[in-house]
């Protein structure tokens, strides 16, 4: 299925539906890494590993791999597919546009959200402080 994207032009999906494949590869090896560690203490303390043990193990690596792919997925998407581009907010008296160096991620209810690519960090404007938006057209 990811070769059909590539042929097709669309090697931006066929990255995201990679790094699905790998989130589902990496739950399945979390399993076996755990059926091991469950078998090898079966022999050498010549006991059952507690249940409960066992299931909170394979939880909480469930919810770290999901929730990591997850974030991992959103990431690259917003940087591949550039979507918000060119969208500018004029916060108090000055322009803030998302573009390759100021990444626009997205808003609450109270909050927009911009990451600076060459310092590395992210920069918080609360809602009430935008006075005006010009938007370009989505890009897919």
């Amino acid at each position: 299925m990811i070769s059909s994207y590539i042929l097709a032009g669309n090697s931006k999906s066929a990255y995201l539906m990679l790094l699905t494949s790998l989130s589902f590869a990496s739950l399945l090896l979390l399993l076996i890494i755990i059926h091991e560690l469950e078998h090898n203490y079966q022999i050498f303390r010549n006991e059952v590993l507690n249940p409960t043990v066992f299931n909170l193990l394979l939880t909480a690596g469930m919810f770290i791999i999901i929730i990591g792919g997850s974030t991992i997925r959103d990431i690259s998407a917003i940087r591949m597919f550039r979507g918000y581009y060119g969208s500018s907010f004029l916060i108090d008296s000055n322009w803030v546009t998302s573009d390759s160096s100021n990444i626009f991620i997205g808003k609450t209810n109270k909050f927009l959200f911009f990451y600076k690519v060459d310092s590395q960090y992210s920069k918080i404007y609360p809602i009430d402080r935008i006075k005006e938006y010009k938007s370009l057209e989505f890009k897919h």
